[in-house]
């Protein structure tokens, strides 16, 4: 595994190199990827028989809590070690953190000049949204009138009693 990760660095180095030919660039990316599927294969294995070695009534916590992480059921996802910028450039560490926060900042930015900003889809959603917030106003203010109307039905209601009472006195005497 030492042994892939050094060749998967001096192939990063020589991937940097500016005069590297087309053809070659494709050729080492496809190393590098073919190296990064073998490390996780065999991060996976090591992953699936550590959880096997730890399968016994004693050691059940660290059993669930393997296949856990194992099944990818853990909190807080690791950020991959390595991006690539907008530029296309591979970045690590610090550099890595900041490449995210510009990507996820443009997923949020609108950006009507954008060319592939889609205008009309914009348009149907802020006008179905227009028309939902109408919807739930118009629910609100009607389930008002219900209330109130319900609320003065029983205040008719408790009239009527009184009413009722006070003729039934009235009969008694």
């Amino acid at each position: 595994m030492r042994e892939m990760k050094k060749e998967l660095e001096t192939l990063k180095k020589e991937k940097r190199c500016a005069q590297v030919e087309q053809k070659r660039f494709k050729v080492l990316k496809n190393r590098v990827e073919k190296i990064r599927k073998k490390i996780r294969k065999i991060r996976m294995r090591d992953k699936v028989q550590a959880v096997i070695a730890c399968k016994s009534r004693e050691r059940a916590k660290d059993y669930w809590d393997k296949l856990k992480e194992l099944g990818g059921w853990r909190k807080g996802t690791k950020i991959p070690d390595t991006v690539f910028d907008k530029k296309g450039e591979e970045k690590e560490g610090e550099e890595r953190l900041e490449a995210w926060k510009e990507a996820f900042r443009k997923l949020g930015v609108d950006s009507i000049e954008d060319p592939d900003f889609d205008r009309d889809f914009a348009r149907s959603v802020e006008a179905e949204v227009e028309r939902m917030s109408e919807e739930k106003e118009e629910k609100e203010e009607n389930e008002n009138k219900i209330e109130s109307e319900k609320d003065e039905m029983k205040e008719n209601e408790d009239d009527d009693e009184e009413t009722r009472e006070e003729k039934k006195e009235r009969r008694e005497k």
